[in-house]
């Protein structure tokens, strides 16, 4: 399942993580200014042999291994 924004972590680039609601554009622009969003960069896993490899990091933990 895939929700609207990230819950707990972005499993991929460009998955939106915030959401802003405001009146006006400029309200939503100050809102904007407003979010700090602090990230942990995961390495990348680029290849299937890496990706079965017991210390990498897994990507969907609800799906299992």
């Amino acid at each position: 399942m895939q929700h609207p924004l990230a819950r707990d972590r972005a499993t991929w680039q460009g998955e939106p993580v915030a959401a802003v609601v405001a009146e006006s554009r400029a309200l939503a622009e100050d809102g904007v200014g407003r979010l700090a969003v602090e990230w942990e960069p995961l390495p990348a896993v680029t290849d299937p042999e890496t990706a079965l490899d017991p210390a990498t990091p897994v990507i969907h933990p609800e799906l299992g291994r």
